[in-house]
């Protein structure tokens, strides 16, 4: 009876120390998947950062050189437009002025008419929640203006 009792008494706590071994592993292995998966996000979301980074840089560098391009010529126009009004008289050079000047009343005008009409009966809605560089700033604004496609 004894060696049946010795028997069983260790055949019971080698079955309870196996099951709590075989479930320490259960728990280190989902334990391993489950970090290799967040460093698998991690690394994920890292690549979509620098994606995104790199994406932006090279819309940014884009409208830099729109900009230039631009810059150049507006440059050259304003250099023969200044060509044109050297060989102008003095008396011609002060009609231009007058002219522009109220071109410039007329368009003023038309734009605050515009800006009343627009916000007559609610005012503008500006979304502050985004933040812009100011080249993405000037190129949005380029755009409202259908400038830019």
């Amino acid at each position: 009876m004894q060696y049946i009792f010795i028997y069983r008494a260790v055949y019971d706590c080698l079955n309870e120390l196996l099951k709590t071994e075989s479930t320490k592993a259960e728990q280190l292995a989902t334990s391993q998947a489950e970090q290799q998966a967040l460093r698998d996000a991690a690394e994920a979301a890292d690549r979509a950062k620098q994606e995104e980074e790199e994406r932006e840089r090279a819309a940014i560098e884009e409208a830099r050189k729109a900009l230039e391009r631009e810059e150049l010529a507006r440059g050259e126009a304003s250099a023969a437009q200044a060509r044109a009004i050297i060989s102008l008289s003095l008396s011609e050079r002060k009609s231009m002025l007058q002219a522009a000047e109220e071109q410039w009343l007329i368009n003023y005008q038309q734009s605050l008419a515009e800006w009343n009409d627009r916000n007559q009966f609610a005012a503008e809605q500006y979304d502050t929640t985004s933040e812009l560089t100011p080249v993405q700033s000037r190129l949005e604004a380029l755009r409202q203006k259908g400038m830019l496609i």
